[in-house]
């Protein structure tokens, strides 16, 4: 079997880009980040924490890994952060990103709920994605 490179970093790299290159979803945001803008411009998209748990067989090498999203918003009510998440999963749900050194078996949404932060004003939703990569 080949030397075996985490697939954490790439797979973010994927993420940031298949998420930027898509005009329905930059219309809808200010940012995709990998850290929470030190001068936040509502609304954006945060790629926050990923673990991994490896999976290997006989013949292949790969990492469950799981990619939480954020999103934040200041629109009255709910109506944009259910936008933005929406389309966060028409991007990334059941889609096989390229990943460097990589390939995607499977991406699946597993978990999404929205809430109001404690100012009353802003909505936080938080998308959880996993994804099965396997060493190319």
């Amino acid at each position: 079997m080949p030397t075996y490179h985490s697939s954490e970093m790439p797979l973010q790299g994927a993420l940031v880009a298949a998420l930027r290159a898509d005009v329905t979803l930059m219309a809808l945001v200010t940012a995709v980040e990998d850290h929470v803008p030190a001068k936040r411009t509502y609304p954006y998209v945060v790629i926050a924490d990923l673990t991994s748990l490896e999976f290997d067989t006989k013949t292949s090498t790969g990492e469950e890994v799981t990619v939480t999203l954020h999103a934040w918003s200041q629109h009255s009510g709910r109506k944009e952060i259910l936008q933005i998440h929406g389309e966060l999963k028409r991007i990334l749900h059941d889609q096989l990103l390229a990943v460097t050194d990589h390939y995607t078996v499977l991406m699946r949404r597993e978990y999404f709920a929205t809430f109001t932060e404690p100012d009353n004003v802003t909505r936080h939703g938080v998308s959880r994605f996993r994804a099965l990569v396997q060493a190319a």
